[in-house]
């Protein structure tokens, strides 16, 4: 659903956007990488314009029994994490780009608003990021949140969105 509404709201503001509604972990969870690898290739394959792909998700860490949650505009809002693949694991010599991108992300989230964007964190594994420099993985809140309160977040997050690609496609 959050993933519906991050599309929503790009979409409203003039950018194409698709969301995938595909399930790839089931029937075997640890296969979701794998699964996703070839969907993430039709993407490509079907469209060479694409300026940012995001793999969403809500942490759900064990242990976790509430999720903080941020002000924003009079309004409580998820927070999202950032995750970046590396090249710990197998080969992934672009994963530095990605990461930059999540800086950019990170940088002009904290402009518009502040404490939004919780921060970024690297992970041994490439989570399909190795076929776009603007390729994420996103964690808009955990399972503790309200879905208004992730759906919120999707909304700001394309604020930033947008305003990062538009500098990032400006002529310097």
């Amino acid at each position: 659903s959050v993933a519906g509404s991050l599309e929503k709201y790009i979409t409203a503001q003039g950018i194409e956007a698709e969301f995938i509604n595909k399930i790839h972990d089931y029937p075997d969870y640890n296969q979701s990488y794998t699964n996703s690898r070839s969907t993430v290739k039709q993407i490509l394959q079907s469209n060479d314009h694409v300026l940012a792909l995001f793999d969403v998700h809500r942490d759900s860490a064990p242990g976790m029994t509430t999720s903080p949650t941020v002000m924003i505009d009079g309004k409580k809002s998820a927070r999202i994490l950032i995750v970046v693949g590396t090249d710990e694991r197998k080969p992934h010599p672009d994963w530095k780009e990605n990461n930059a991108f999540a800086e950019a992300l990170y940088k002009q989230g904290e402009k518009m608003y502040p404490g939004l964007i919780k921060g970024i964190t690297t992970k041994a594994g490439t989570y399909n990021q190795e076929f776009n420099p603007h390729a994420l993985l996103l964690e808009f809140g955990s399972d503790y949140n309200t879905l208004e309160e992730a759906s919120y977040a999707a909304q700001l997050f394309a604020d930033i969105l947008l305003q990062v690609l538009k500098e990032d496609i400006q002529p310097k």
